[in-house]
């Protein structure tokens, strides 16, 4: 069964980075494995520090609001198990942050 990744009115994910399409594939997996619907909050758009990794294509924002709070912290181990070392994963408040960081 297919299932639809969903974006918050005004996001958009033209021309995304492979790095972040992996990002996607991972995430759907596991909001699926919890019976949820993945919501992308934000890639390039939007108010961040200056230094943001979103603003180079290699940052999402998911919303998190769908978990309680004891499977938000189930879900963000799951994210950086799949995703590995180059991936760093926070649970901010009202969303998960994935960049692609890359440790080299």
């Amino acid at each position: 069964m297919a299932r639809r990744i969903q974006l918050k009115d005004g996001v958009s994910l033209a021309g995304i980075k492979p790095e972040m399409q992996h990002v996607l594939i991972v995430a759907d997996r596991i909001w699926s494995q919890h019976g949820k619907p993945l919501t992308i909050t934000e890639y390039m758009g939007g108010g961040h520090s200056p230094r943001s990794r979103h603003y180079a294509g290699y940052a999402l924002d998911m919303r998190s609001r769908i978990f309680g709070e004891p499977e938000k912290v189930v879900v963000v181990r799951k994210l950086k198990a799949e995703l590995g070392k180059d991936y760093d994963v926070i649970n901010h408040s009202t969303h998960f942050h994935v960049e692609y960081d890359p440790k080299g």
